[in-house]
């Protein structure tokens, strides 16, 4: 069975197109295969967009609209503050070519989509675990990059990949494997061994929420999406005016992250008198000028989720990408958030706001592939069950007493 899907035409088109929209970090380095990649984005890129505008008048994109907002803020900033704006564009055209095509994808009966992300998030999770095995082993870390890039960077691709391919398994298979929850454990060891403890605090927890699940404990009785936002916010705020990360300065210190949260705390407060100066579109991309000026303590981004989208974008942009978040759940009917496969994308995606607290790359493609599969697959498969609750509710209101 297995090699049928492999050699099926469909599923090999969508790989094909998909690989150079999910381009590793990794292959920068070698500058053929970069070089190539990116003459193979580019024909995928024109190869999604004849494809969305074909089938345009069938499908409606209001889902991306609030993206598109963010996007063109991102831009416009980047343009007039002289940051690299020409790398926006293509992170920002990119991202939203993936969720319409993801879209259009899902609109038909075979999701071969579906088939394709799994084969190619195997394979990129499979080299980033070889490269983080080698590389930590012949001690050459710090001088070779990872697969999938660097500690925290990395695991901005790996969460939403292992939420995705758990979510594929399961629709195929209805259960969570051992070996995937065993390969999740992995990772997060080799994260704490190089230190990683932000990336490794994610992957604990989304391994621990995987597990409940696979034991039939949901913990998204207690937990969603719009509550992880707001305990966030208040941790953020929690730490630069109560300073509470003081109450933990001793284990603070133990894993060499001191106070500071290695420097966190004094970029975060730079990076807020920067958002108080342009509180509504924000600085866009700041320019090499800016970042050797110390406009952020020396770095190139502000660490928080927060606080780099209303740096980037301002008030405006960061609502509008809050809401595209917040899109992505609309469609879940209440009785789905008790499914299995649902369940997974939504702890998938709370692990990865979670990893965001310490770090934010709004360009990486992969949080919009999850977001994307989220968004489509609530909607194409509950909406039913609310037209099932509607009609029963329809039913026993007008007094008919069921035979």
């Amino acid at each position: 069975m297995r090699n049928k899907e492999l050699i099926n035409k469909n599923v090999l088109f969508l790989i094909l197109i998909l690989i150079p929209i999910f381009k590793p970090v990794g292959i920068t380095i070698i500058d053929n295969i970069n070089k190539i990649f990116q003459v193979w984005k580019i024909a995928s890129i024109c190869i999604m967009s004849i494809y969305i505008f074909k089938n345009r008048k069938n499908n409606k994109y209001e889902y991306s609209i609030p993206l598109v907002i963010f996007w063109v803020i991102y831009i416009i900033t980047s343009f007039i503050y002289k940051g690299d704006y020409v790398d926006i564009i293509n992170n920002g055209v990119t991202s939203i070519l993936l969720i319409c095509f993801i879209k259009e994808e899902f609109n038909k009966e075979k999701k071969y989509i579906l088939k394709a992300l799994k084969y190619i998030f195997m394979l990129y999770l499979t080299l980033q675990l070889y490269s983080m095995i080698k590389i930590n082993i012949s001690k050459n870390y710090g001088k070779f990059i990872y697969f999938l890039g660097e500690d925290n960077y990395s695991a901005f691709s790996i969460i939403p990949m292992i939420t995705i391919v758990l979510f594929i398994q399961y629709l195929e298979k209805e259960q969570i494997s051992i070996v995937s929850l065993f390969f999740i454990g992995i990772l997060t060891m080799l994260y704490m061994f190089v230190k990683s403890y932000t990336a490794s605090l994610a992957l604990i927890i989304l391994l621990l929420f995987i597990v409940l699940l696979k034991f039939n404990i949901n913990v998204l009785k207690y937990f969603s999406i719009r509550k992880t936002y707001i305990l966030l916010i208040i941790l953020l705020i929690m730490i630069l005016l109560f300073n509470i990360q003081d109450l933990f300065s001793t284990i603070l210190n133990d894993i060499e992250k001191g106070i500071t949260l290695n420097s966190r705390t004094i970029i975060w407060n730079d990076a807020i008198e920067l958002i108080k100066q342009k509180p509504l579109f924000g600085y866009g991309s700041l320019s090499e000028e800016k970042i050797n000026d110390y406009y952020l303590y020396g770095a190139t981004h502000a660490h928080n989720i927060i606080l780099e989208l209303l740096l980037r974008t301002g008030i405006i942009g960061t609502f509008n990408y809050l809401m595209f978040i917040d899109k992505s759940v609309k469609n879940i009917y209440k009785r789905c958030k008790t499914s299995k496969e649902v369940s997974i994308l939504i702890l998938g995606v709370i692990s990865y706001l979670i990893l965001s607290f310490m770090d934010f790359y709004p360009i990486l493609q992969y949080q919009y592939c999850l977001y994307a599969i989220l968004y489509c697959y609530s909607k194409s498969n509950n909406k039913y069950k609310m037209i099932e609750e509607n009609n029963n509710e329809k039913y026993f209101s007008s007094g008919t007493t069921p035979r």
